[in-house]
């Protein structure tokens, strides 16, 4: 079995990072909730787009690559449920943007219904589960009100269906052999549950089609059933506009999706619901441009993340104290010389290139010192990270803005799976890979340009098992080889499937110049 990473974490420990890795993770989607809320750094304007639920007004959150914007919803996310607001807020999360665009076919095809249906659909998912949460906010879901929430559900979710009902109580760990959909629709009901009785009731109604009704009306009623649960607002959070494609290789693509949601004046007008948007700048310009006189931006908070060199400085503070459960204040409490501000200077304003650099500079010191060696950092470390940083950079942190011939020869080169199953590179279709090839394709194409480390491959593609069951690094190693060779990207394969510092992959799709 690989002992790499076991001995990596030894000297984590024995250097006083209790917790672990402290810069590994640099995806706000992969941070635990409970240690992010505690390295959260406020930043001017996060109030602003946040705002007050009794008085919702949307705004728009915008920033640079790697800025923090997904952060800030996350961090918005986690106030609202955990009641920090001046009323209580139901958030629905909007970021995977795959139905409306299976339907439509290209982003600016789709229609604001389009939008709207995909929104009741989450909405009514995150008001079940809030209902879960508080089964006393159940309660006032009686009559005719109990009936509408019923016919929406079965309108817009599978939620009440037998199968999405058993998958949602195997999600919570209700599902047993006495608590299953066709017990409930039965009324038998397990002692002391009582939301399973306020779901039983929702099954036992008798759903009567309705008539057609627009979906900017269905999305009011669903807000006043958010109101019926003791809901002040409903935010809408919409983030990682540009993090798939077309939208991840165009800006005037996400911009065209996003375009139906900024314009419509009666959507942004419903009272009780308030749009958030976190979206790159480069995307807010795009927008603008292309509604013109329709985009209005005093209609919404606009707000701006910046980070300066002392903003950066905290963020790293945090993270190593938090991480090293607080022994370490810093990591200049360890140095021989002041070296955080030198990273914050070197980060180029991003946090994401900030722990990136922090991450370089262990490297190096454990290249240094040896895994019994003290952590004792040098401003040689320093300055290795910078260089190591530097030699990477464009290749996946902060890549410049493609120029359009790029764009159309990576959309060429996109690699996808289909609704098949089957795998493509651009017009090429490949076939199907075997079963753990597909795994380990689908979660690269899932976290395009996010580094994926051993353990996070490892567990997707084998299971939580993996090491017990004798799979190690290696066999990963082996894997990505093989699906490279099997994709025919050739020399260039390395590039798009790559193999970075520390232990893990990285993938990007094809570009342009991997092909010249």
């Amino acid at each position: 079995m690989n002992q790499g990473p076991a001995l990596q974490i030894a000297w984590l420990h024995n250097i006083g990072f209790s917790l672990g890795h402290p810069f590994t993770t640099r995806e706000a989607s992969d941070e635990p909730a409970s240690a992010l809320v505690q390295y959260f750094v406020l930043r001017p304007g996060f109030a602003d787009v946040l705002g007050r639920a009794r008085q919702p007004q949307s705004a728009l959150l915008h920033a640079r690559r790697g800025a923090g914007k997904t952060t800030s919803r996350l961090a918005l996310t986690l106030q609202c449920q955990a009641g920090q607001m001046d009323a209580p807020v139901l958030p629905v999360t909007y970021v995977d943007f795959e139905r409306p665009l299976v339907t439509a076919g290209v982003p600016a095809k789709i229609t604001l219904d389009q939008h709207i249906d995909e929104l009741l659909r989450l909405g009514l998912a995150a008001l079940f589960d809030a209902l879960a949460d508080r089964p006393q906010r159940a309660t006032s879901f009686v009559g005719g009100v109990r009936r509408q929430l019923a016919h929406y559900l079965r309108r817009y979710t599978s939620l009440l269906d037998d199968i999405g009902l058993d998958m949602w109580l195997a999600r919570h760990r209700l599902l047993s052999e006495t608590c299953q959909a066709e017990t409930l629709r039965l009324g038998q009901v397990p002692a002391d549950a009582p939301f399973l009785t306020f779901v039983a009731g929702l099954l036992a109604v008798s759903d009567t089609p309705a008539m057609p009704v627009a979906p900017i009306a269905n999305f009011a009623s669903f807000l006043a059933l958010a109101q019926q649960a003791g809901f002040e607002a409903v935010y809408v959070l919409i983030d990682r506009v540009d993090e798939r494609q077309p939208m991840a290789a165009d800006h005037a693509q996400a911009a065209a999706l996003l375009a139906p949601l900024v314009s419509d004046i009666a959507l942004m007008d419903l009272e009780g619901v308030a749009f958030k948007f976190f979206i790159p700048t480069a995307v807010l310009r795009a927008l603008a441009t292309q509604l013109g006189d329709a985009f209005r931006p005093g209609r919404l908070v606009i707000r701006d993340i910046s980070w300066d060199e002392a903003a950066l400085k905290e963020l790293l503070d945090r993270r190593v104290s938090v991480f090293s459960e607080g022994v370490l204040p810093s990591l200049d409490a360890a140095a021989e010389t002041p070296i955080v501000t030198r990273l914050a200077a070197a980060a180029g304003g991003s946090p994401r290139n900030l722990l990136r650099l922090a991450e370089w500079m262990l490297y190096w010191q454990h290249r240094r010192a040896g895994p019994s060696g003290a952590l004792w950092l040098t401003a040689q470390d320093a300055e290795r990270a910078i260089a190591s940083f530097n030699e990477e950079r464009e290749a996946y942190l902060v890549a410049p803005e493609p120029s359009p011939t790029a764009r159309r020869a990576a959309a060429e080169a996109m690699i996808r799976i289909d609704e098949a199953s089957e795998v493509w590179v651009g017009a090429r279709c490949v076939g199907h890979l075997a079963a753990k090839r597909r795994r380990l394709l689908a979660y690269m194409l899932e976290n395009e340009g996010r580094e994926l480390s051993y353990d996070q491959i490892g567990t997707r593609v084998h299971g939580d098992d993996w090491t017990l069951r004798g799979m190690t690094s290696a066999s990963i190693d082996g894997l990505a080889k093989h699906l490279r060779r099997e994709l025919g990207l050739g020399a260039a394969g390395e590039r798009i499937i790559r193999k970075v510092p520390g232990g893990g992959y990285l993938f990007r799709q094809p570009q342009q110049s991997d092909f010249t």
